[in-house]
């Protein structure tokens, strides 16, 4: 059998601050990732008695852990310690057993002020170098042209939020490099094969639908040059409810998008989430490829929206959420 092992690996930083511990076997962590969420997070939590070197690494006067200090978990089978998080520790809790709440790098840009801006038509390149020009933090962004944004004494995460708000452009950071465009780039993406006999631990959230039981309500949004909006209403009124922009064009432009989007939606095959163990591990923006010795014509490739990831004492786990199958 394997055998789970994680580490946490936590770096001082701020006032002459600088020393490195790890912990091991850490009894809970639990790490959420979606593209619907702006900022990743993470929770471990710790035993009020846990100590170093005979000194309690979060109370008194100068505790070893403070908020903004560099956080890196770690976890897998024996002998693999793989990635899983990077990010600052946002707060402390003082319950029993105590919380350590984390966030990613996207921690540092909501208290990262942005110059004040003011385009009526830019480049989204030239806007993320723009707001980023005070920080260190290496970037990606869409070639693409946007509308109409002004800001004034606003931090970097709520320009980023309100480009997600106005325009539907996603950000978020991926090894350690902020991406501002798309959801995921199927480039990037990594494939893994997910086995229901022997890599499922609990389907119960999943369902196979007949493509006709699918219900999908679309909103198409046309963002005008003078950042003015059109909305238009696609697909099934009583359906889960999705949003796609369009950067100026027409209306008919938008029906093709609308039309095809809703093709990619309404489709044969698994819709919901499933359980799996904490290996191979998966990210939103990967796709993973199910399949059965039980049902083999139900085979079928999709795309990763969430992965919520647990290492406690009932061994390893991931929540995978599923947006669309595409193969």
């Amino acid at each position: 059998m394997n055998r789970l092992i994680n580490k946490i690996k936590i770096t001082q930083l701020g006032d002459g601050r600088n020393a490195i511990y790890e912990w091991f076997e850490i009894n809970n962590i639990r790490i959420e990732k979606s593209w619907d969420k702006q900022t990743q997070t993470a929770t471990i939590l710790l035993p009020r008695n846990l100590k170093y070197n005979d000194k309690n690494i979060y109370e008194g006067q100068n505790p070893l852990l403070r908020r903004g200090d560099k956080v890196e978990i770690f976890g897998g089978y024996y002998p693999n310690l793989t990635p899983l998080f990077s990010g600052y520790i946002s707060k402390i809790g003082n319950n029993v057993p105590v919380e350590i709440l984390c966030e990613d790098e996207m921690f540092i840009l909501k208290q990262s002020i942005a110059p004040n801006i003011s385009y009526e038509s830019v480049n989204l390149r030239t806007l993320i170098g723009k707001i980023l020009e005070n920080t260190n933090i290496p970037y990606e962004a869409l070639d693409a042209q946007i509308g109409a944004i002004r800001t004034q004494k606003a931090s970097v995460g709520l320009v980023l939020q309100k480009l997600r708000t106005d325009y539907g452009l996603f950000s978020y950071f991926k090894n350690g490099k902020l991406r501002v465009g798309l959801a995921y780039y199927q480039a990037e993406s990594n494939t893994e094969t997910i086995l229901f006999e022997r890599q499922m631990i609990d389907t119960g959230n999943l369902r196979y639908l007949k493509k006709d039981d699918v219900k999908v309500k679309l909103e198409g949004v046309i963002i005008k040059s003078d950042n003015s909006r059109e909305e238009y209403n696609y697909g099934d009124p009583t359906g889960e409810l999705r949003t796609i922009f369009q950067y100026g064009g027409t209306k008919a432009e938008l029906d093709l998008k609308a039309n095809l989007f809703l093709e990619q939606m309404n489709y044969t095959g698994y819709y919901g989430s499933f359980l799996t163990f904490i290996e191979p591990k998966v990210e939103p923006g990967d796709f993973v490829q199910l399949d059965s010795y039980i049902y083999p014509e139900r085979k079928g490739k999709y795309v990763v929206k969430s992965v919520t990831s647990e290492i406690g004492m009932g061994g390893g786990r991931q929540n995978i959420e599923l947006e669309r199958r595409i193969a």
